[in-house]
């Protein structure tokens, strides 16, 4: 359902003549899918019928950065993932206000799984692109350049997730990626 209404939305904004700020790439897997390792991927928020495939790609675990009340949520998605042999983790986050506490508990999500193979969703892949990104720096201790160019397949960050993500980088000490303020 979600598919049908992002690609509807995405074709009348490009039939307009408006400017997409993010990526619409549809996928096997789910849409604005971006496979950072053999280990890990993020996406947008996969249809239901793209679960099966997720499952036969090994994933062990689905991350799902979705509130549940959001347009487009499958709302039985624990029982769906769990239906087909995957550990699931729902961490809503408000996309108007991304919160450090919510930060807290996708890395304790991630830091669970850290020997399995692992997909973060959201519902256009904003969400988990930026959290991934933080945990590559701040946990993993990853190039922030380099990992920030998976963010950048997505999206460019603004307004409130330009400040989130400054604000957690800055709070941890950490350096900004070169293209982050261009």
């Amino acid at each position: 359902m979600l598919g049908n209404a992002v690609v509807a939305l995405a074709a009348l904004l490009g039939f307009v003549g408006c400017a997409v700020p993010f990526a619409f790439q549809p996928g096997h897997l789910a849409v604005n899918y971006v496979e950072i390792s053999p280990r890990l991927a993020t996406a947008g928020m996969p249809a239901r019928s793209q679960f099966d495939a997720i499952a036969q790609a090994g994933y062990q675990v689905v991350i799902s950065l979705v509130p549940p009340d959001a347009m487009g949520a499958v709302r039985d998605e624990a029982v769906l993932v769990a239906g087909h042999g995957m550990r699931y983790h729902n961490i809503p986050v408000n996309f108007a206000r991304p919160a450090a506490a919510d930060f807290a508990r996708f890395v304790d999500a991630m830091n669970q799984h850290r020997s399995e193979r692992v997909l973060v969703h959201c519902e256009l892949n904003m969400r988990a692109s930026s959290f991934v990104f933080l945990y590559r720096v701040l946990e993993l201790r990853e190039d922030p350049d380099r990992a920030y160019d998976a963010v950048l397949r997505v999206w460019r960050p603004s307004g409130q997730w330009h400040a989130f993500i400054a604000q957690m980088l800055s709070e941890a000490g950490a350096q900004r990626p070169l293209a982050f303020d261009l």
